[in-house]
């Protein structure tokens, strides 16, 4: 039952029992098997979302007991195992050169803390899919605001309810949860044509990326449409809100 599971030529064997001189076997060679499984030869790393990863993560063909099939060549595509439903990699799938599968501009735009890839290569091929170690996409440097929970039609002198609420996000739309500057909001004053002003606190620091808005009203009707506006001076981004009317 002796098997040797490293394919190479120049294989020697030698024979050695106590009292006995040895005996060495003539060379021999150990050939790979059939393509059989994926697997990772270089694991994906963390980065930042929308950024190459660096190094560039790698898939090799191998035969059942871990070869590399050196004369390889197809299809291989990453897909996530575990992350944020929907998530698809970009310029996830490569073809084969000599066995290998180098994704060296493979990115991931959206922010989480807990993903995993799988390598699949075509389902005709009957090969064993490769998964990957977890890893984490973390959110880019702040860029945008949005506007989470906006304003609607409302009365003069009622608190908007729920509160409004306005998220800091990167480049890609992930929320920059490291975020806790001040965020400031207003009525954009091209459509404020009566004075009306917000009563509350207009200017808050952000948890979690995140300003939330509690009690904020406005002090009269207003006779035509107008929406709100969120700003920050050093980001230099400024978030309209939708058209509503007060009454």
């Amino acid at each position: 039952n002796l098997s040797l599971k490293r394919a190479t030529a120049g294989f020697r064997l030698i024979a050695v029992s106590r009292n006995l001189t040895g005996a060495t076997s003539p060379a021999f060679g150990v050939s790979v098997g059939p393509p059989a499984k994926l697997a990772f030869s270089v694991q994906p790393s963390s980065v930042i979302a929308g950024e190459k990863m660096v190094p560039a993560p790698q898939v090799v063909v191998q035969d059942a007991v871990g070869n590399l099939i050196p004369n390889d060549s197809g299809l291989v595509v990453l897909s996530v195992l575990t992350g944020p439903n929907g998530v698809i990699p970009r310029n996830n799938a490569v073809n084969e050169l000599n066995g290998v599968a180098k994704f060296d501009s493979v990115r991931i735009n959206t922010a989480n803390p807990l993903y995993s890839l799988q390598a699949n290569a075509p389902v005709s091929r009957g090969l064993q899919a490769a998964v990957s170690n977890v890893f984490s996409v973390a959110p880019g440097a702040a860029f945008k605001l949005a506007w989470t929970q906006d304003a609607a039609n409302i009365g003069k002198n009622i608190a908007f309810s729920p509160s409004l609420k306005v998220t800091v996000a990167d480049s890609m739309g992930n929320v920059v949860t490291s975020f806790t500057q001040n965020v400031t909001i207003d009525i954009d004053p091209p459509t404020n044509s009566n004075g009306a002003i917000l009563n509350g606190t207009t200017t808050v620091a952000c948890v979690s990326g995140v300003a939330t808005f509690a009690g904020i009203s406005i002090d009269r009707a207003t006779p035509s449409s107008i929406r709100l506006r969120a700003y920050h001076a050093t980001l230099g981004d400024t978030a309209r809100g939708t058209f509503f009317q007060v009454f």
